[in-house]
């Protein structure tokens, strides 16, 4: 995969990607997103791209602070108490985003479907490629790739599957 001219944006960067969610859920794939700025950055104008789906982020006019962290989950919050959501999983499970002291970082909700064994997700500002997340193996059930510097692309040796002994740092 040909890695694209990127523009002049914020420095936000895609940290963090779960493709193969934990057991048998369909709904758990989420993005994690970093503010490598030295300012404030606000997402309004970026856009996640996974295949013909484009996820825009200008939900609520988050501003991420410098060396903050979102995250664009496919299921942010259940609708149903059947159903699972990324806050029953990795928040609390009350249902609301928020109202505990580690969920601490924004929780948008995105349009995609990530492919378990490879994949590619792209950022884009103002309609611009900035950035690219790529993969090329199944990291493993509930286990997500990390990227390992915020200064080099995420491909190849510059991710790694998560150390966690949960098997992702959503957040963190």
């Amino acid at each position: 995969i040909a890695t694209p001219a990127f523009a002049q944006s914020p420095k936000v960067v895609i940290n963090e990607v779960l493709a193969n969610e934990p057991g048998a859920f369909t709904s758990l794939e989420w993005i994690e997103l970093f503010n490598a700025d030295a300012t404030p950055a606000a997402l309004v104008d970026f856009s996640l791209v996974v295949g013909s789906d484009t996820s825009r982020l200008d939900s609520g006019g988050v501003v991420l602070p410098v060396g903050g962290l979102a995250v664009v989950s496919r299921k942010p919050l259940a609708e149903t108490e059947a159903e699972n959501s990324f806050e029953k999983h990795w928040g609390n499970n009350s249902g609301i985003w928020g109202d505990d002291s580690t969920e601490n970082y924004p929780l948008l909700k995105g349009k995609f479907s990530l492919g378990n064994g490879s994949g590619r997700v792209l950022l884009l500002y103002r309609g611009t490629p900035v950035d690219s997340f790529v993969w090329t193996s199944d990291a493993g059930d509930g286990k997500s790739y990390e990227r390992i510097s915020a200064s080099l692309p995420a491909t190849g040796n510059n991710l790694g599957i998560s150390k966690s002994a949960s098997g992702s740092t959503p957040g963190k």
